[in-house]
């Protein structure tokens, strides 16, 4: 068993502590509390996670900001596993990037970006059945749940929803390099705006993975979905998808060829893309180009690209990705996120990290874009055993699609205590 706690203590002034146009300058003192348990048997592990932090601006009163708690349960035997995971997290939007969920697969779903200022709080829960882990033939079982709500803000495109999904899978190992699963999923998107907007979907999709040699691997699916859309326009759609890819093996690293046809909620999306990745002697690197087409718009262009390598003393860090994806007003969305990291040792009880992040959100309907950008410049040092001081600066950049620009800079000074007990 493993406990840990954590404290700290930083002094912010900022040129814009609201993140707004009024531009508000003043000092925030924050204190950050938290705590966290693991522990771990042959067959089972359990952790739980809390924290938060109490903050007082000026002219404001003192005020409990992003407390969040989690925990997770998973057991499991030779053929069987069960997890189950929840969580409450409450965050500021102003120092959100852009609106996501993660996938079961741990995929980042981008949706849109975030704008102005507020509180979104999220619960979360989730749940996984699976058996046959070591037999030829296995089912599995998969639910989801998500709640989230805003308040105070100032983004008019934020609404609270809820969105709930379940699937339930059967998998047959052919032979040793052949793969069939079968899997039925439905979800529901319940929105709270002005239009209550109701997504609902239902998908039977089949997926055959085959490995065609050592080194050439290929996947194929079809699926039958349906749609059900009201709010702002009632729609329907449903319709067969299809889709493959080849996958090959090289000396270092993968290269991949990827094609689908899907009904999605504002009509058919065709997508292709193809992709490198290299395995490097400290890292890995990869890119992909790709083109989408949402119905009734034209061809768009996807790009994605990661860089990531250790050196002797940091490493550095580099992603840019795109996605298509729809919004709560049923309108076709392309989104592009990049982030950079360096982190370098000064020496032995100091280092340095820098941290770019960028996200764009293009409204194809309306023709509309949004971004959102922050930098940091980050310098820690260790006082003494698990004592650190951490002197940073952040610069933050709002542009609505409507609307004046927003801009923050801020400089922080803190200290932070870690505790760690082993029973």
């Amino acid at each position: 068993m493993i406990s840990q706690f954590f404290i700290g203590q930083s002094i912010v002034a900022s040129d814009n502590l609201d993140f707004d146009s009024a531009e508000r300058s003043g000092l925030e003192a924050v204190t950050q509390l938290g705590v966290s348990y693991a522990t771990e048997t042959r067959a089972s592990r359990f952790s739980f996670d809390a924290d938060g932090s109490i903050s007082a601006e000026t002219d404001e009163a003192v005020d409990v900001v992003n407390p969040s708690v989690s925990f997770a349960y998973s057991t499991g035997s030779r053929n069987t596993s069960l997890e189950f995971s929840g969580s409450y997290l409450q965050d500021d939007v102003e120092s959100l990037g852009y609106l996501s969920t993660l996938t079961d697969t741990g995929d980042l779903d981008l949706r849109e970006v975030v704008l102005g200022t507020g509180t979104r709080s999220d619960v979360r829960l989730r749940f996984g059945v699976e058996t046959g882990l070591s037999a030829p033939f296995g089912m599995s079982f998969r639910g989801s749940y998500t709640q989230r709500d805003y308040s105070n803000t100032t983004d008019p495109s934020l609404s609270d929803y809820e969105r709930a999904s379940a699937t339930v899978t059967a998998r047959f190992d052919l032979n040793p390099t052949t793969r069939l699963q079968v899997a039925l999923d439905g979800s529901r998107y319940d929105v709270d705006n002005a239009a209550d907007t109701l997504r609902e979907t239902t998908r039977l999709s089949s997926v055959l993975t085959t490995d065609i040699r050592p080194d050439l691997s290929a996947s194929a699916f079809v699926d039958y979905q349906w749609n059900d859309v009201s709010g702002v326009v009632d729609t329907e759609t449903e319709g067969f998808g299809f889709g493959g890819g080849l996958e090959l093996a090289r000396v270092n690293g993968t290269v991949s060829l990827d094609f689908s046809s899907e009904v999605e909620t504002t009509g058919r999306q065709y997508l292709l893309s193809a992709g490198r990745a290299f395995d490097l002697q400290r890292g890995q690197a990869g890119f992909s180009i790709g083109v989408v087409k949402p119905d009734d718009e034209d061809w768009q262009p996807l790009y994605s690209a990661n860089y990531l390598v250790e050196t002797p003393r940091g490493g550095l860090e580099f992603r840019l990705f795109q996605s298509s994806s729809v919004n709560d007003l049923n309108q076709d969305l392309i989104n592009t996120a990049a982030t950079a990291k360096y982190t370098q040792d000064i020496n032995s009880v100091s280092r340095w990290n820098t941290s770019l992040n960028f996200a764009q959100t293009d409204t194809l309907t309306s023709s509309s874009t949004a971004q959102r950008m922050d930098i940091g410049l980050e310098y820690r040092r260790e006082l003494a055993q698990e004592w650190d001081v951490v002197v940073g600066y952040r610069h933050a950049l709002s542009k609505p699609a409507s609307g004046p620009d927003v801009d923050e800079n801020s400089v922080s000074l803190s200290i932070q205590k870690t505790f760690d007990w082993r029973h």
